[in-house]
Protein backbone atom coordinates (compact mmCIF):
# COMPACT_ATOMS: atom_id res chain seq x y z
CA UNK A 1 0.00 0.00 0.00
CA UNK A 2 1.38 3.56 -1.08
CA UNK A 3 1.98 5.67 1.89
CA UNK A 4 2.75 9.48 0.81
CA UNK A 5 3.66 10.06 4.28
CA UNK A 6 6.11 7.51 4.56
CA UNK A 7 7.38 8.14 1.02
CA UNK A 8 7.93 12.06 1.76
CA UNK A 9 9.77 11.51 4.87
CA UNK A 10 12.00 8.82 2.96
CA UNK A 11 12.54 11.59 0.24
CA UNK A 12 13.49 13.75 2.89
CA UNK A 13 16.12 11.22 4.83
CA UNK A 14 17.75 10.58 1.17
CA UNK A 15 18.25 14.12 0.61
CA UNK A 16 18.97 15.44 4.01
CA UNK A 17 20.74 11.90 5.22
CA UNK A 18 22.85 11.69 2.19
CA UNK A 19 24.32 15.51 2.19
CA UNK A 20 24.97 15.18 5.36
CA UNK A 21 27.25 12.40 5.31
CA UNK A 22 28.58 13.78 1.91
CA UNK A 23 29.48 16.73 4.19
CA UNK A 24 31.36 14.95 7.10
CA UNK A 25 32.81 12.25 4.48
CA UNK A 26 34.50 15.38 3.05
CA UNK A 27 36.02 16.78 6.05
CA UNK A 28 37.61 13.08 6.12
CA UNK A 29 38.59 12.65 3.09
CA UNK A 30 40.25 16.14 2.54
CA UNK A 31 42.00 15.49 5.88
CA UNK A 32 40.74 17.05 9.54
CA UNK A 33 43.76 18.99 9.62
CA UNK A 34 42.28 21.83 7.26
CA UNK A 35 39.00 21.87 9.12
CA UNK A 36 40.66 22.16 12.24
CA UNK A 37 42.26 25.27 10.98
CA UNK A 38 39.31 26.62 9.91
CA UNK A 39 37.53 26.12 13.17
CA UNK A 40 41.03 27.91 14.54
CA UNK A 41 40.48 30.68 12.69
CA UNK A 42 36.76 31.84 13.52
CA UNK A 43 38.36 31.08 17.43
CA UNK A 44 35.81 28.52 18.21
CA UNK A 45 36.17 27.07 21.72
CA UNK A 46 37.39 23.50 21.58
CA UNK A 47 38.36 23.57 18.11
CA UNK A 48 40.76 20.98 18.20
CA UNK A 49 37.71 18.45 19.62
CA UNK A 50 35.87 19.77 17.02
CA UNK A 51 37.76 18.81 14.32
CA UNK A 52 37.17 15.24 15.16
CA UNK A 53 33.30 15.66 16.29
CA UNK A 54 31.77 17.60 13.56
CA UNK A 55 32.84 15.28 10.49
CA UNK A 56 31.94 12.43 12.68
CA UNK A 57 28.20 13.65 13.91
CA UNK A 58 27.93 14.92 10.24
CA UNK A 59 29.06 11.33 8.55
CA UNK A 60 27.76 9.14 11.42
CA UNK A 61 24.87 10.89 11.50
CA UNK A 62 24.03 11.85 7.71
CA UNK A 63 24.06 8.15 7.76
CA UNK A 64 21.81 6.77 10.80
CA UNK A 65 19.39 9.59 8.45
CA UNK A 66 19.34 8.11 5.50
CA UNK A 67 18.90 4.38 6.73
CA UNK A 68 16.65 5.64 9.93
CA UNK A 69 18.70 4.11 12.45
CA UNK A 70 17.79 6.12 15.92
CA UNK A 71 16.45 8.95 13.50
CA UNK A 72 14.63 11.33 16.42
CA UNK A 73 17.84 11.48 18.79
CA UNK A 74 20.22 12.06 15.62
CA UNK A 75 17.98 14.52 13.96
CA UNK A 76 17.55 16.58 16.67
CA UNK A 77 21.40 16.57 17.09
CA UNK A 78 22.05 17.39 13.73
CA UNK A 79 19.36 20.34 14.11
CA UNK A 80 21.43 21.78 17.13
CA UNK A 81 24.45 21.44 14.79
CA UNK A 82 22.93 23.01 12.31
CA UNK A 83 21.49 26.02 14.85
CA UNK A 84 25.05 26.44 15.88
CA UNK A 85 26.44 26.79 12.69
CA UNK A 86 23.89 28.75 11.11
CA UNK A 87 24.07 31.55 14.55
CA UNK A 88 27.88 31.08 15.01
CA UNK A 89 29.35 30.88 12.10
CA UNK A 90 27.21 32.23 9.29
CA UNK A 91 25.34 35.02 11.02
CA UNK A 92 28.08 35.92 14.06
CA UNK A 93 31.18 35.17 12.39
CA UNK A 94 30.44 35.94 8.46
CA UNK A 95 27.83 38.62 9.00
CA UNK A 96 25.52 36.43 6.67
CA UNK A 97 22.22 37.46 4.99
CA UNK A 98 19.53 34.81 4.63
CA UNK A 99 19.21 35.03 0.87
CA UNK A 100 21.94 37.76 -0.29
CA UNK A 101 25.68 38.46 0.36
CA UNK A 102 28.48 36.18 -0.07
CA UNK A 103 27.63 34.00 2.65
CA UNK A 104 24.13 32.98 2.80
CA UNK A 105 22.46 30.99 5.56
CA UNK A 106 19.58 29.66 3.35
CA UNK A 107 20.93 25.97 3.49
CA UNK A 108 21.99 25.99 6.95
CA UNK A 109 18.22 26.55 7.70
CA UNK A 110 16.71 23.87 5.47
CA UNK A 111 19.13 21.66 7.02
CA UNK A 112 17.29 22.71 10.46
CA UNK A 113 14.27 22.51 9.13
CA UNK A 114 14.58 19.03 8.00
CA UNK A 115 16.29 18.02 10.94
CA UNK A 116 13.81 19.73 13.40
CA UNK A 117 10.72 17.95 11.13
CA UNK A 118 12.08 14.54 11.49
CA UNK A 119 13.31 14.68 15.17
CA UNK A 120 9.35 15.80 15.96
CA UNK A 121 8.13 13.16 13.37
CA UNK A 122 10.08 10.44 13.58
CA UNK A 123 11.66 8.39 10.51
CA UNK A 124 8.51 7.11 8.87
CA UNK A 125 7.66 3.30 8.05
CA UNK A 126 10.47 2.85 5.12
CA UNK A 127 13.46 3.13 7.94
CA UNK A 128 15.19 0.38 9.84
CA UNK A 129 13.92 2.46 13.57
CA UNK A 130 10.52 0.57 12.30
CA UNK A 131 11.66 -2.70 11.38
CA UNK A 132 13.38 -2.82 14.93
CA UNK A 133 10.08 -1.60 16.55
CA UNK A 134 7.81 -4.28 15.38
CA UNK A 135 7.28 -6.80 17.69
CA UNK A 136 8.11 -10.26 16.89
CA UNK A 137 5.20 -12.83 17.13
CA UNK A 138 5.48 -14.90 19.92
CA UNK A 139 5.64 -18.75 19.58
CA UNK A 140 2.51 -20.15 21.46
CA UNK A 141 3.94 -23.61 22.73
CA UNK A 142 2.89 -26.91 21.39
CA UNK A 143 0.91 -29.14 23.47
CA UNK A 144 2.33 -32.21 23.35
Amino acid sequence: MFKPRDTALLIIRIAFGGLMAGRGWLKFSNGLDGFGGFLESLELPLAGLLQFVVPTLELVGGLAILFGVLTRPVAALLAVHMAAITLYVKFNRFDAGFLTGDATAELELLYLASYAALALIGAGAYSVDTLLSRKTPVEEPVAA
